[in-house]
C-alpha cells in the first residue's frame, strides 16, 4: 500500500476554469468531492452529481472566490486526467463546501465531504 502526504500550496493570481477547476500557474487544481456542470458537454451524466446552477454561472461564482485570495490548498495526489485534487481555501472558507452551500456546485460523495 502506497501512503501519499498532503502537501500544502499556495496559489498566486488563480484563475477558475470552470466551477470545480482552478489553474494556479502551470498547475491545473481539481476542487476535491464536488462537480460542476462542464462549459463544453454535460457532466451530470453516469454517477456525477448535478447541480442546478449552469457552468458560467459556476464558473463566475469560483473565480469571484478566488479574487477574495489569497488561496492556499491542500493536495491529496492527482486525478486520472493529471490534475491535483486538492481542498483549498480562501480565508477560513473552504472553496468547495462554499460552492456546493451555494447551489453551485454537488457534493460527489463517491469521492469525500465537501463540507
Amino acid at each position: 500500500m502506497i501512503i501519499l502526504a498532503a502537501a500544502a500550496f499556495a496559489c498566486l493570481n488563480p484563475v477558475a476554469t470552470d466551477g470545480d477547476t482552478l489553474r494556479c500557474g502551470e498547475r491545473k487544481v481539481r476542487l476535491s468531492a464536488i462537480n460542476a456542470r462542464e462549459l463544453h458537454g454535460n457532466s451530470c451524466t453516469g454517477s456525477a452529481p448535478c447541480p442546478t446552477a449552469s457552468a458560467t454561472e459556476s464558473r463566475a461564482a469560483l473565480q469571484a472566490l478566488l479574487d477574495h485570495g489569497p488561496v492556499r490548498c491542500t493536495s491529496h495526489g492527482q486525478d486520472r486526467y493529471g490534475r491535483t485534487v486538492a481542498r483549498c481555501r480562501v480565508g477560513t472558507t473552504d472553496i468547495g463546501c462554499a460552492m456546493v452551500t451555494a447551489g453551485l456546485a454537488a457534493e460527489w460523495r463517491k469521492f469525500g465531504r465537501a463540507c
